[in-house]
This record gives C-alpha cells, sequence and structure tokens, in this order.
C-alpha cells in the first residue's frame, strides 16, 4: 500500500477535469494508439493515471492502471497491462 494511502479524492478531480476538458496541458500527455497518461503531484509523490477515450473521442473516460511512479522497468510494466487492458475493453465494445 502507498504511504498515507493513494490521494483519491485529487484522482477523482483530475479525472473530472480531463473528462469535462478544464485539465492542463501540463496533466496529460498521449503515448498513442488511443493511451493517454495523466500526471499527478501530491504531498511530493509523482502518481499517474493512464487511460483512453471513447472509440469517436467521446467523452467516455476509463481509467486503466493508477501507480505511483517509481522506477522505469515498474512504469513500463504498468503501461503495458493499460496497453492491454485498453485492447481487451476495444474488443468488447
Amino acid at each position: 500500500m502507498l504511504e498515507g494511502g493513494p490521494p483519491l479524492k485529487e484522482l477523482g478531480s483530475l479525472m473530472t477535469r480531463i473528462q469535462l476538458g478544464k485539465h492542463l496541458p501540463r496533466d496529460t500527455g498521449s503515448l498513442g494508439k488511443g493511451l493517454y497518461e495523466a500526471r499527478l503531484s501530491y504531498v511530493g509523490n509523482e502518481y499517474r493515471l493512464y487511460y483512453a477515450l471513447g472509440p469517436q473521442q467521446e467523452h467516455v473516460l476509463l481509467g486503466l492502471a493508477f501507480h505511483q511512479k517509481g522506477s522505469q522497468g515498474a512504469q513500463d510494466r504498468v503501461i503495458d497491462l493499460a496497453r492491454k487492458r485498453l485492447a481487451d475493453w476495444l474488443r468488447r465494445i
């Protein structure tokens, strides 16, 4: 478990801003193939949310993974997991 627990309230606020298109450009970035990364700084820690929009870029926010930023290898594994979850979701819709 993350020390002090993950910042769920702040994560919810970030997701709402993304969904409403009111996030700052530095908050998000595209990782390609429909996968996006949102960055959240909280109490000296860095967190990453990997998400996707709906197929027509409609306001569907699909949170695929959330983690506290650590080593590059760990981050790569979480991104791979998010990509697999996105591919699975796209097959189902």
